[in-house]
């Protein structure tokens, strides 16, 4: 729903992942990037995840309740 919803606001995804309950976000400065992967869940979840404007693709392997970053 609040992809649908940013959608319609415009918004053009930055990283597509194969799983859903893995959520990213991506942060440029510059020639430097940071991408951000939470898994808000009560259980281990993994995703292959893979930036969309350089197909940059890491894979992500996070416990319960974790954030991990990725310097890009």
């Amino acid at each position: 729903m609040l992809e649908l919803l940013l959608e319609k606001l415009g918004a053009v995804p930055a990283v597509e992942s194969d799983n859903r309950g893995v959520l990213t976000s991506l942060w440029e400065a510059g020639d430097k990037r940071v991408l951000f992967a939470l898994n808000l869940a009560s259980g281990r979840q993994r995703a292959s995840l893979k930036i969309h404007n350089d197909q940059t693709a890491v894979n992500a392997d996070l416990g319960p309740m974790e954030v991990r970053c990725f310097d890009l």
